[in-house]
């Protein structure tokens, strides 16, 4: 966000029409795009959006699948109240 801040000032400071503020203001774009993409993954980890459609239990097993996914470490989840294994969660 810093690198965005600064191109921001240079391209207030350059002013006009010119190469170099075409390519700082696609810079400042692709950077501001991928924080609202962060800002978005960082609110579904701290509430899942399928929370309120599916519940609890399959949230979880869907939270599970997507972290498998994303780091390539396995996952086990377990049931909020801890009598049994979820069962695995297909797409």
């Amino acid at each position: 966000m810093f690198a965005a801040l600064r191109n921001l000032e240079t391209v207030r400071a350059l002013g006009g029409d010119s190469a170099e503020l075409a390519t700082l203001l696609s810079e400042l774009e692709q950077t501001i795009r991928r924080a609202i993409d962060e800002t978005r993954a960082v609110m579904v980890d701290l509430r899942p959006s399928g929370l309120d459609g599916v519940g609890l239990r399959a949230a979880l097993r869907q939270y599970c699948l997507q972290f498998e996914a994303r780091t390539g470490i396995r996952t086990a989840c377990t049931c909020p109240d801890g009598s049994r294994p979820c069962p695995r969660w297909r797409r």
